[in-house]
């Protein structure tokens, strides 16, 4: 009878050989190998060049072993004192080292090589290679659990060595492989006739056909096909036979172990003999999925059904931990894991593009890794490599960047069609696996969180690419710096589709909003290629509504610098008779040059806007727009923005950081004489002396109020810019210019609603309006208006007045030291505090001496008419703005987007003819500006230049 087949327990995870392990005895140390060797790789060893050993059976299994318990047994006392030689002899040449070597060396190079440490008296494995050769080297006849033990207890007797002290690890595995070892006659027959194959141990074939059918339908039956290797001799109870192997196809892939061992007669019998078996898959075989492109049905679902039963049953006992599951998946077998990693929606917008299956195909091998790469990072958060060793050709091979994790896919070029398909694969990653992801920049640039960020992000806002950033916590992605740049460069290279798209859109934007809205100014530019230059929206309701405004402007101009848009937003704001700010134009620019500013501020002034006389605050930094204003608004009154002082001071890297003392710089601009101001600016030079003299170098003229008490400032500090989009995203938006323009029609469209439904409410019933109650007369002021009033009534409370006649009176607060004493004029409507003239309202000195005469008439007429209910009603009651629908606007093929114009190269400005006195032309894109002042505190600051041309600036002589 033949021998039966070893069967080894597919729980090798719990035998390792490891260098950092330390053995107290030789014995330890030599016991644990060879129980490696066998539990995990049905292996005998031996020491190396033992004499007198005959030859090992070279079939993966021995000569028939001896009963179990005859020590005198051939078998095993060839065995057992050959061991015990082999260690004496190794131990008096080299006590340090012994070596040990597969029985079939030298044809399999696989050894061990144990030393002894002196320093700690133990023995280690100081190297080794553990795998086998995977033609000359075959598995070893499993030797009986009875027969094994004593063999070993006679061979550490004849050694005279000590019983080995096993580890808990060698214990665990030493009781699984006696389990087993009882088990796999059972198994091997049990599953056999489970698929209903007559192939056995001992079974001849006459024809290598036959004997190829017979294994091959049986491997099929068994979920599998297999692969039948070339013949080979060996040496095989001291006779060279020629065998083959016909092992699973998943032999390499998944260390699968299955395998039947044929025995080929000499030349012209054609016969075949089974001369072992191994019917078992490995725990990472039963987990691949496998592909084949002639599968049929399957045979009998009952028989394959007695199949796994049998693999259940025999693997029960020896695997707790239920790591040899068989398949479970779909109809298909795929084992693909339909579970996402938590946050994969993070990473990509439509996951069910990234999956594996047997049907995919692809043209090339390039798109094949990309799918295949794809689906390692996104769904499962893993990095795949291409595995060399099984590369070339039309044989493809990706494995997991972990080395001990069993997860590949297999691809192969078909013959006929040219196309990559998956021959196999096993998607499911080993418990151990360590592997991370680790995208490429593609790959990083198709993620949705990157691709969001990046377009939405501007220079404004800061530095993009932060450690913060690259650490991205919410994906679980570690981002190396320099793939980040480059994603960041795909990102902007491939997100200009959309973007055309919304250019040709625009002309019917402004033709629709024209006709919706007669009487507004629009126009808008392309260049001679078709490109878009620049746009210009006035509203209609806006150019009616400034009856109703404070006669001042302020003129801001926002930078946009994104992947949708890369040039300027010029806006054109005022403020009502209720004391809100209110953007009345707006232009797209393509840079804050003076050239596009005064065609800006042409159309403006072509809607209605008056510029000449009135104050108009600006940014000090926006040199284009002051060489403007010098052109198109020469009578203006210039007023520089304070808060543009405090950003370019923030610039500025000469002057410390101002922080609390920003409330000093607003505290300066509100002072009403020289001397408080002079204080103010002394206190802060002692506090930051630099930012003291960049103040000092710019005209307090041009930005205080103490030396513009004559003209109306209506208590502006700034353009009013951020007060007026309060509410929209103008400031931070990434969007492309239609949309851009077409969002804050829709934010005007809103704004100027709102106030018509104030305006009805204002007017009372009597006008079809909205009364605040039954009985209760309409309100004389604008809400606005009214809580000004009512705080200087407040105020005014705490003031004592004393008259001069009938119509002058001096005030002063009560208790105050030293006294302020102002005097009110209630004919002429005066003040001599100011506030009066340029709030164009009663101040708290005038709403005193009122009540004190009990002159309301006096007290009424002090409110200029923009400040009345019923004129603010009269002019914003009717006003409306309607924006086009979806169905009013069309593509204009014509026009191509907006040429960017980042890394423009600076041109230098013509040098003047003559004298500094003639007339120069500017050519710089960004002219320098400057201007001198006699105090020169600090020379660390930067003095502010202005500069501009010198024959038209008659109106501006003061900014000189």
């Amino acid at each position: 009878m033949a021998p039966p087949a070893s069967v080894t327990p597919n729980n090798g995870s719990l035998l390792l050989l490891r260098k950092e392990e330390r053995y107290v005895t030789i014995a330890d140390a030599v016991a644990v190998v060879e129980t490696f060797a066998e539990q995990t790789q049905q292996r005998h060893v031996r020491i190396q060049q033992r004499p007198g050993k005959t030859p090992s059976a070279a079939l993966g299994f021995s000569s028939p072993s001896p009963a179990a318990g005859d020590v005198n047994a051939p078998g095993a006392g060839e065995s057992t004192s050959a061991l015990a030689t082999a260690i004496t002899t190794s131990s008096s040449s080299s006590p340090n080292v012994v070596v040990l070597e597969c029985e079939n060396a030298p044809d399999c190079k696989w050894f061990v090589r144990l030393s002894f440490i002196k320093s700690e008296k133990k023995w280690k494995i100081s190297s080794m290679n553990v795998v086998h050769h995977k033609t000359n080297c075959v598995e070893s006849k499993r030797i009986p659990a009875a027969a094994s033990a004593s063999a070993s207890a006679n061979s550490n007797a004849l050694a005279g060595l000590q019983p080995p002290m096993t580890s808990e690890q060698l214990l665990v595995g030493a009781t699984a492989s006696a389990t087993a070892s009882a088990a796999s006659s059972a198994m091997e027959a049990t599953a056999a006739a489970a698929v209903g194959v007559p192939v056995s141990v001992g079974m001849e074939f006459l024809s290598w056909k036959e004997a190829i059918g017979a294994i091959r339908t049986l491997a099929h039956q068994m979920g599998r096909r297999a692969v039948a290797e070339k013949a080979t001799p060996l040496i095989w109870q001291g006779k060279s036979i020629m065998v083959r192997r016909v092992v699973c196809q998943n032999h390499r892939n998944s260390n699968c172990e299955w395998m039947v061992v044929l025995d080929e007669s000499p030349a012209g019998t054609d016969r075949y003999s089974v001369l072992s078996m191994h019917l078992l898959h490995s725990k990472e075989c039963l987990e691949t999925c496998n592909f084949n492109a002639r599968k049929k049905e399957t045979p009998s679902a009952m028989a394959a059904a007695a199949a796994a039963s049998a693999v259940a049953t025999i693997r029960t006992p020896t695997d707790p931990l239920n790591l040899s599951s068989t398949i479970s998946g779909n109809d298909n077998g795929d084992n693909t894991t339909t579970g996402a990693p938590l946050g994969t929606a993070l990473l990509v917008d439509d996951l069910a593009k990234y999956q594996l299956t047997h049907e995919m195909r692809w043209s090339t091998g390039k798109e094949a890794t990309k799918a295949i790469s794809d689906f390692s990072l996104v769904v499962q958060r893993k990095r795949s490599k291409l595995c060399k060793r099984n590369n070339g050709g039309s044989n493809k091979k990706y494995v997991c960047s972990d080395e001990r994790c069993l997860w590949f896919v297999q691809l192969v070029k078909g013959w006929k069609s040219k196309n990559w398909k998956i021959s196999a694969m096993n998607l499911k990653h080993s418990d151990t696996c360590i592997g991370q992801a680790k995208p490429t920049a593609r790959q990083l640039a198709e993620m949705r969180f990157f691709r969001q960020a990046v377009i939405t992000h501007s220079k404004s806002t800061g530095k993009l690419l932060t450690d913060n950033f690259l650490m991205h916590s919410e994906s679980g992605l570690q981002i190396p710096r320099g793939m980040a740049y480059r994603a960041q460069r795909l990102v902007v290279a491939t997100s200009t589709d959309d973007l055309t798209e919304s250019y040709k859109f625009i002309p019917s934007l402004l033709e629709s909003f024209a006709k919706k809205n007669a009487g507004s100014t629009i126009a808008y530019e392309k260049d001679a290629q078709g490109h878009f230059v620049r746009a210009f929206i006035m509203p209609n309701a806006s150019s009616l509504a400034l009856a109703g405004q404070q006669q001042i402007f302020g003129i801001h101009v926002l930078h946009y610098d994104t992947v949708s848009y890369h040039g300027c937003l010029a806006l054109l704001v005022s403020r009502d008779g209720n004391f809100q700010y209110q953007v009345l134009a707006f232009a797209l620019l393509p840079t804050s040059e003076m050239e596009h500013l005064k065609w800006f501020l042409v159309l403006a002034k072509r809607g209605g806007a008056r510029f000449d006389g009135n104050p108009v605050f600006c940014s000090h930094s926006q040199h284009g727009l002051l060489r403007a204003l010098a052109h198109e608004a020469r009578h203006a009154k210039i007023m520089f923005c304070v808060r543009s002082l405090l950003e370019e001071m923030a610039r500025d890297k000469n002057i410390p950081a101002l922080g609390a003392l920003e409330e000093l710089v607003w505290e300066l601009q509100r002072q009403e004489s020289e001397e408080a101001f002079l204080k103010v600016l002394s206190q802060l030079e002692s506090l930051n002396a630099a930012a003291a003299a960049f103040l000092r170098a710019v005209h307090p003229k041009n930005w205080a109020y103490y030396l513009n008490r004559s003209v109306r400032l209506y208590r502006w500090a700034s353009t009013g810019a951020d007060e007026a989009v309060l509410g929209s995203e103008l400031q931070h938006s990434d969007e492309a210019p239609f949309d851009l323009m077409y969002t804050f029609l829709a934010f005007l469209m809103d704004g100027v609603f709102k106030k018509s439904q104030l305006a009805a409410k204002l007017l009372g019933p009597s006008a079809g309006g909205n009364a605040p109650g039954d009985g209760q007369t309409p309100p004389l002021l604008t809400p606005g208006a009214d809580a000004m009033y009512r705080q200087e009534l407040q105020a005014a409370e705490a003031y004592t007045v004393r008259l001069c006649d009938e119509q002058v009176a001096f005030t002063w607060r009560t208790g105050a030291r030293p006294k302020i004493t102002h005097r009110v004029d209630l004919a002429l409507r005066t003040c001599t505090c100011g506030q009066m003239f340029q709030l164009g309202l009663p101040c708290r000195h005038f709403v005193a001496v009122s009540l004190h005469f009990a002159n309301e008439a006096a007290l009424v007429d002090g409110f200029d008419p923009i400040y009345k209910a019923a004129a603010y009603a009269d002019v914003h009651r009717s006003l409306r703005i309607e924006i086009p629908a979806a169905e009013d606007l069309h593509k204009d093929q014509s026009l191509r987007p907006a040429v960017s114009l980042r890394g423009a190269k600076y041109k230098k400005r013509a040098r003047a003819a003559g004298n500094s006195n003639a007339s120069s032309v500017a050519t710089a894109d960004t002219p320098a500006m400057s201007a001198t002042s006699e105090d020169m505190a600090a020379p660390l600051a930067k003095a502010p230049r202005l500069e501009f041309d010198a024959d038209v600036v008659s109106g501006l002589t003061e900014l000189v």
